[in-house]
């Protein structure tokens, strides 16, 4: 597959958490779809910052208009904002309307700027090879989906808040610690 045709698909892929979201607003399902959401796109993240952008970044960003890494930026504005705001909050329909506006933007800058200069910048071989590196990201990175609503009932807020933090402080210049897996057994309490 494509690295182009991936972070299409895991932009997809957080639409449909955001539209689940927005229909059960509250419930324990809710939690867990967010977590999830929060987890992808914080993923999403860190494959387009230490994978995609540096590749175009060597093409020395040919055909890459500013409003690509714009919208890239106030998606991940949208992410910190929604990983402070949980469900259950009364202002956690508007965060996530943001988070659903910057998404829609994201994806219209990847369509009119940013998979075109992929295309044009790597060849089919690097793509593929970028793909594979995302692909395992992905993996060291998003717990199995049954582990999310597990996760909700019983990660210990600490945990949850360092999480939350990192993808919040990723989003300002300079400060973008690394994600790391998710410890397995000793995220419960």
């Amino acid at each position: 597959m494509d690295c182009s045709v991936l972070i299409g698909r895991q932009l997809e892929l957080m639409n449909e958490l955001v539209q689940g979201l927005q229909q059960r607003r509250g419930d324990t399902r809710a939690h867990a779809a967010w977590r999830e959401l929060r987890d992808r796109a914080a993923a999403h993240f860190q494959a387009r910052e230490q994978i995609l952008l540096p590749a175009l970044r060597r093409g020395g960003w040919k055909g890459l208009n500013n409003e690509a890494l714009v919208a890239h930026m106030d998606l991940k504005r949208a992410l910190a904002a929604l990983c402070i705001c949980e469900p259950a909050d009364s202002d956690f329909p508007q965060v996530l309307r943001g988070f659903s506006h910057a998404l829609e933007q994201q994806q219209l800058a990847d369509k009119l700027w940013i998979v075109s200069s992929l295309r044009r910048l790597t060849s089919e071989s690097e793509r593929r090879r970028m793909c594979e590196e995302i692909e395992r990201l992905y993996a060291a990175l998003i717990p199995p989906a049954d582990h999310y609503l597990e996760a909700a009932l019983h990660t210990r807020p600490g945990i949850a808040v360092l999480q939350d933090a990192a993808v919040v402080l990723s989003s300002l210049p300079g400060m973008a610690p690394p994600m790391r897996p998710p410890r397995r057994s000793d995220d419960h309490a």
